[in-house]
């Protein structure tokens, strides 16, 4: 049996009493499964063509890159075959039907609209989109299927081989204090989108590190709104980079700030078990490196990055870093500079990958 201790305390494995109280704690932390630009929506009843109901346990949105996912919510103690692959070929049934993507998308729409909280992170993530058409056009994509499950089981690798579409499968484990229970718990669980953490580069205290870093992105983002709408949304932070999506599900553009040096870059990470993906799209854009650095002005560094998940294509500037503060206005002006270029580099050619 697996456990976590903290401060001493033991924490055990949690058995959840039905699935309906799983999927409350999939609602409940549904952006930290699923990503920051996530938007989780209810169930909603679809129909195949012969009839046959069925009903996801949610549906996600995306407002960088503008994608969808189907969520299905399973007890590792259920029969997975009757359960996951029988579900899934419904959905994936329903959703070959015009008029039941329609349905959803009116469904989506009432329920966004009359949701204030909701219908401000559209607005503010894609400022002067029109929502309806954002929901067409995210819902006439194929949706990625996620199964959320609450521990790991022998047969699920074979259960979702067995399916058309394979699923992504994300386990969400909840331990509880021992002696207590549920009312102190915590969760251990794969994150759909989360970005693969860096290594540490600089030995400063944290606290003055991260003071330093915020009052530099309170100086470059105002500077680069006036110039490109691209990070117009974003807000200051205390890591050493700011990203935002490049127009597709596990693309960014990064504004990179280090003790020494300064970057922009696009950052290619389509999340858990994508390795050989990320390698593949890295591939196809080195493929065209004469021409992408043609349009960006000057030579870009290519980072394949075999031992990790994730690939990086960037641009740096070693001239002067976070330390260098009377810099810091040449160093923005670099950056937002390069930037714009980047995203002109790299923005249709994204959207054209085959992937």
């Amino acid at each position: 049996m697996k456990l976590l201790l903290k401060d001493g305390v033991k924490y055990l494995p949690y058995k959840y009493k039905d699935e309906p109280e799983l999927e409350q704690m999939v609602v409940d932390h549904s952006e930290s499964i699923f990503g920051e630009d996530s938007i989780f929506l209810y169930k909603r009843r679809m129909q195949t063509l012969s009839g046959k109901a069925t009903v996801p346990d949610g549906f996600v949105l995306f407002t960088e890159g503008k994608e969808w996912c189907v969520v299905e919510v399973e007890l590792a103690s259920h029969d997975l075959y009757d359960h996951i692959v029988t579900q899934v070929h419904k959905f994936l049934g329903a959703l070959q039907i015009p008029s039941e993507r329609k349905k959803l998308v009116e469904a989506f729409f009432a329920q966004i609209s009359t949701d204030y909280a909701l219908k401000h992170r559209i607005e503010s993530a894609l400022p002067g989109t029109e929502l309806h058409k954002f929901l067409s056009d995210v819902l006439d994509k194929k949706p990625l299927i996620v199964i959320v499950i609450d521990k790991d089981h022998p047969d699920l690798k074979m259960v979702c081989e067995s399916l058309p579409s394979r699923p992504t499968v994300l386990v969400f484990e909840t331990y509880t204090r021992e002696e207590v229970g549920l009312e102190v718990h915590t969760h251990c669980f794969d994150a759909l989108r989360e970005r693969e953490p860096e290594e540490a580069i600089e030995d400063e205290e944290e606290p003055a590190r991260y003071k330093k870093r915020i009052e530099f992105w309170q100086q470059l983002l105002p500077k680069s709104k006036a110039r490109t709408p691209l990070f117009a949304n974003k807000s200051p932070s205390k890591n050493h980079w700011i990203p935002k999506g490049a127009g597709r599900s596990g693309f960014s553009f990064d504004y990179v700030i280090t003790k020494h040096s300064c970057a922009v870059d696009l950052y290619i990470d389509k999340g858990k078990d994508s390795g050989d993906a990320n390698k593949r799209i890295f591939d196809a854009l080195h493929a065209k490196r004469g021409e992408i650095e043609k349009d960006f002005g000057e030579s870009l560094t290519w980072e394949r990055l075999d031992a990790k998940r994730a690939s990086r294509i960037s641009w740096t500037c070693d001239e002067a870093g976070l330390v260098d503060q009377d810099k810091w206005g040449y160093l923005q002006d670099k950056m937002i500079d390069a930037m714009i270029r980047l995203e002109k580099a790299f923005k249709n050619r994204i959207k054209a990958l085959d992937i």
